[in-house]
Order: C-alpha cells, then structure tokens, then sequence
C-alpha cells in the first residue's frame, strides 16, 4: 500500500474530507512526527492535486476523527482527543473555535470505538460515537 502525505507528513488513519460551496477542498488527517501525533486541516483549490496545510489542530494519539460541512461553509469537526474525550470544533473565516468537550468518560468505562456528525439543513451539528461494549450515545 502506497503512503499518502501531505505537506511530507505522511497520513496515518482516515483522512475525512468535505467540499465547500467554492469547490474548495478540506481534509482532516492525522500524522506523526517527532515522535508525536498531530490532527492538522489542510485545504485543496486545485481538486486536489496540491495541498495547503491551514493549521495544526491539536495533538492527539487516537484514530476517530469526524468532518462535515454546513449549508455556510462552517466546517464542523468531531474527533477523540483520548480514550474517553470527545471533543468539537468549527472552522470558518480561517480560524478554529476553542474546543468543546462532548463526551468525557472516566477511566472504567469502555473506550471509544468510532465518532462521526452530521449536519442538519439548519446548520446543526449532531454528534454519534460508539464505545467498545456496543453503548452509543449521541450529543446535539
């Protein structure tokens, strides 16, 4: 299997990605380097053909990551920051909102085994991961 890269990081996990209303492309990825894992967003205006890295999100060690696109170009991104956080964040005008923590689990409890969001045609974010013993639950 080839290595896919980005900005030379190459990509571990499962990329997600959404187009604007512009035709711009955006994708959420994981990589490592150094000896430590990074979430970035980087963006295409090229259908892909080059890569522009818009910034590093945050540093996590997990593989779920969630994206979808709103009706107003708001990108709307859900990942697991730990094994028992889920955390949120919009994009929009160039910059990421501060995070917002949808799930916080305590240690004991079973981990996450998947995230993904959905966005309503009023621009609403809803939230759905499972967790490894079959529990789903759902933020809005």
């Amino acid at each position: 299997m080839a290595d896919y890269t980005i900005q030379g990081n190459i990509l571990i996990g499962k990329p997600r990605i959404v187009v604007a209303s512009t035709g711009r492309l955006y994708t959420a990825y994981r990589y490592t380097t150094g000896g430590t894992t990074y979430l970035a967003v980087a963006f295409s205006d090229n259908n892909g053909v080059t890569w522009d890295e818009v910034t590093e999100i945050d540093t996590v060690g997990k593989e779920f990551i969630c994206m979808a696109m709103d009706g107003k170009d708001v990108i709307h991104l859900g990942y697991e920051k730990s094994d028992y956080i889920i955390v949120y964040r919009t994009f929009a005008g160039g910059a990421f909102r501060s995070e917002e923590t949808v799930y916080d689990g305590t240690v004991g409890t079973e981990g996450i085994s998947d995230v993904d969001i959905a966005v309503n045609s009023d621009n609403i974010p809803h939230i759905v991961w499972s967790q490894d013993e079959s529990a789903a639950s759902t933020q809005d």
